[in-house]
């Protein structure tokens, strides 16, 4: 999510530069995060990245499933609690740091809560059959769910460009 912020405030202008050149470069990134690794169980040695981005845009063969893009699309809490963050760091020299990464911790968890309790399309019989759960669990027939790995693979992570 991109957004940009119109700085016509009553700050003077020293604050303002204070402010930019102490977030210079920081953002937040959520989701399954580069170096995550190879699914244990997929064929073929596949990422957990490359099965998430297949079940967030679809394929060919299986439908999109976008966890990502539904939990940004129904949550308008991100945007204003990094417009607050950004007031708080001109007016009151907060942590901005700090804040992206609470904003990137809720993200997260928001994510792995929309792959428990979205409507997703379902999991073909040939899935269904193939996964590795218990069927005892119930997670067979849930898409995006097998071994949890993906939904635990969620994570933000705070960088700051030197």
């Amino acid at each position: 999510m991109t957004f940009s912020l119109d700085i016509s405030t009553k700050h003077d202008f020293k604050k303002v530069d204070d402010l930019l050149r102490r977030m210079k470069g920081s953002h937040v990134k959520v989701g399954v995060l580069r170096g995550t690794g190879e699914h244990p169980s997929a064929d073929g040695g596949q990422t957990i990245a490359a099965i998430a981005a297949w079940n967030e845009f679809g394929t060919e063969t299986i439908p999109a499933r976008p966890f990502l893009r539904t939990t940004l699309r129904e949550n308008g809490y991100y945007r204003q609690a990094l417009l607050d963050a950004l007031k708080a760091g001109l007016v009151h020299q907060a942590n901005i740091g700090r804040a992206l990464q609470l904003v990137g911790i809720r993200a997260a968890a928001d994510i792995r809560n929309t792959i428990d309790t979205n409507d997703f399309p379902p999991n073909t019989p040939a899935t269904i059959r193939r996964k590795s759960t218990d069927a005892d669990k119930g997670n067979k027939d849930k898409p995006l769910i097998d071994t949890g790995l993906l939904r635990q693979s969620i994570q933000s992570e705070l960088e700051r460009s030197t």
